[in-house]
C-alpha cells in the first residue's frame, strides 16, 4: 500500500492523501478513520513493528554465489524508505555494475507484485544502461515454495508441542491464517466480473494451503484477514461447528513477525495485541475452543529461517544467472 502526499487535483490542498492501489482501504474508511485506526493498533504492540529490521537481517544474510559474478545485495521497500526508485538511482550513480536484480519478497502474484511491476515501469530510466531482470514471485518459483511450505509444517510442529499431552487428534484442527485481498481471481469461481480489479492471490494461497494440508495428521481451514472470506472468524465458529477443541493458529503468509502477525491475526484469534517476546499464547473461548499462537513469522523460527533464507538465496542466484545469459 503506497500513501501519496500532494495537491492531487490542483485544488491548492497541500497534504490531500491518496492510497494506491485503490480498493486495499474499504470504501467506508475515511483517511481519518483510517490513520486513527493504524495508530491505535501500533499503540496496541508498543509502536514498533519489528518487520523491517527481521526483513533486513534476512536480506544481509546472503552470501550469494555465482560463477563469473560479482555480486552485492541492497534493499529497498514498498511502504518504507529506502524506496525501489531510490535504490535504482543509488546502484546505478554510485556504483560500477553491469546488471540489476530485483527480487520481489513477495509471496504470490497481487496487488504488491503489481506495484512493484509499475515503479519498475515509471523510474526504469533511472538504471541508464544497467541491465534490470526482475524474478518471479516466490510461490511461482517451486524451489521456494518448497522451503516455504517446510517452514510452515515446522511451525505448525512449533505449536503443537505447547498443547498439554495426551489430546487426541480429532480435537485438534489447524487455521492456515493468509494474507487476503479484497479482490478476487479473475474467475467464474470466485465471482469475478468482467472489468473488475482482480488479483490472482486467493488462488495461488488455496493452492499453497492444499499442499500444506496434505502434509498434516489434523483437519485444518484457511482464515483470511484483509476483508476477505473466509475469515479468521469464520474459521473458528466453523471448527466449533465441528466440535474442535484445540486449534493451532498457522501465520502461512508471514514470514517475519509485523503488524499483521501482532494484531490483524492476533485480535481475531485470541482477541488481542500479540508481540514476539510473548512465545506461544493459548488462550480458550467462551465455547471452551482453546486456540494457540503465536505472532513470530515462520522464519523467524530456527527451522524456517534456514529454509526461507535457502529459498531467497535460490531465487536471487537464478535471477544473477538469467541476467548473466544475455552475455552468452
Amino acid at each position: 500500500m503506497t500513501y501519496i502526499f500532494g495537491d492531487l487535483n490542483g485544488n491548492g490542498e497541500a497534504h490531500e492523501m491518496m492510497i494506491s492501489p485503490q480498493g486495499d482501504v474499504p470504501p467506508f474508511f475515511t483517511w481519518d478513520a483510517f490513520h486513527e485506526e493504524l495508530e491505535k493498533v501500533y499503540n496496541s504492540f508498543g509502536d514498533y513493528s519489528p518487520h523491517n529490521d527481521l526483513i533486513a537481517e534476512h536480506v544481509e544474510s546472503l552470501e550469494l554465489d555465482v560463477d563469473g559474478a560479482e555480486i552485492d545485495t541492497y534493499l529497498a521497500y514498498l511502504d518504507a524508505v529506502p524506496r525501489i526508485p531510490d535504490v535504482m538511482y543509488d546502484i546505478t550513480n554510485n556504483g560500477d555494475y553491469d546488471k540489476m536484480v530485483l527480487v520481489p519478497m513477495l509471496l504470490a502474484s497481487s496487488t504488491h507484485t503489481q506495484e512493484v511491476a509499475d515503479q519498475v515501469a515509471e523510474f526504469g530510466h533511472l538504471a541508464g544502461d544497467v541491465e534490470l531482470v526482475v524474478t518471479e514471485a516466490f510461490f511461482e518459483v517451486p524451489y521456494m515454495r518448497e522451503r516455504v511450505k517446510t517452514a510452515v509444517l515446522s511451525m505448525t510442529d512449533y505449536l503443537y508441542q505447547a498443547m498439554p499431552a495426551g489430546i487426541d487428534d480429532s480435537e485438534i484442527g489447524i487455521l492456515l491464517v493468509a494474507h487476503g485481498t479484497p479482490y478476487v481471481p479473475p474467475l467464474d469461481a470466485y465471482g469475478y466480473q468482467e472489468g473488475e480489479i482482480f488479483s490472482n492471490l486467493p488462488l495461488t494461497e488455496d493452492l499453497f494451503h492444499d499442499e500444506v494440508m496434505a502434509e498434516l495428521p489434523w483437519p485444518a481451514r484457511t482464515g483470511r484477514m484483509n476483508y476477505a472470506s473466509p475469515s479468521i472468524e469464520e474459521s473458528l465458529a466453523a471448527f466449533e461447528a465441528d466440535g474442535i477443541s484445540h486449534v493451532l493458529v498457522v501465520p502461512s503468509a508471514f514470514p517475519t513477525a509485523a503488524m499483521h502477525t501482532m494484531w490483524d491475526v492476533a485480535e481475531p484469534a485470541i482477541g488481542r495485541a500479540v508481540t514476539p517476546d510473548e512465545g506461544i499464547v493459548a488462550h480458550t473461548h467462551p465455547s471452551g475452543m482453546t486456540v494457540y499462537y503465536t505472532s513470530d513469522g515462520y522464519a523467524d523460527l530456527d527451522e524456517g529461517r534456514e529454509q526461507f533464507r535457502a529459498g531467497l538465496a535460490f531465487i536471487a542466484e537464478i535471477g544473477v544467472i538469467e541476467a548473466l545469459s544475455g552475455d552468452i
